[in-house]
């Protein structure tokens, strides 16, 4: 009885965990995962993101746990799986590759 109990508990816990959801108003500013480099990974504004990786401007979203860049055309969109938001530190996990970044914020 006690272990069912606990089972309760736990799922209970975890539906609640994954039921938290981020929205692209939380993840406004620049968001750095190498403090030492001069420039940002990328920053969000509105919805609009600056990449590093091109150095231009394109719309995003975020779609339930996924932060979504739309490249253009031919270039499709880059996804990330948002695995935690915690004041300014970010975990994202690429859909490619599974690998996780820890990235810290700059607010506007």
């Amino acid at each position: 009885m006690k272990n069912i109990f606990i089972l309760l508990i736990l799922s209970y816990s975890l539906s609640a965990l994954a039921a938290t959801t981020v929205s692209l108003g939380d993840l406004q500013g620049a968001w750095w995962s190498d403090e030492r480099n001069p420039t940002a990974d990328f920053a969000i504004q509105g919805e609009m993101v600056w990449l590093d990786s091109d150095a231009q401007y394109h719309p995003c979203k975020v779609a339930g746990d996924t932060l979504v860049f739309a490249l253009g055309e031919g270039l499709g969109d880059v996804r990330h799986r948002i695995v935690s938001l915690n004041g300014d530190e970010l975990v994202l996990e690429s859909s490619e590759s599974q690998q996780r970044v820890i990235l810290k914020r700059e607010r506007p």
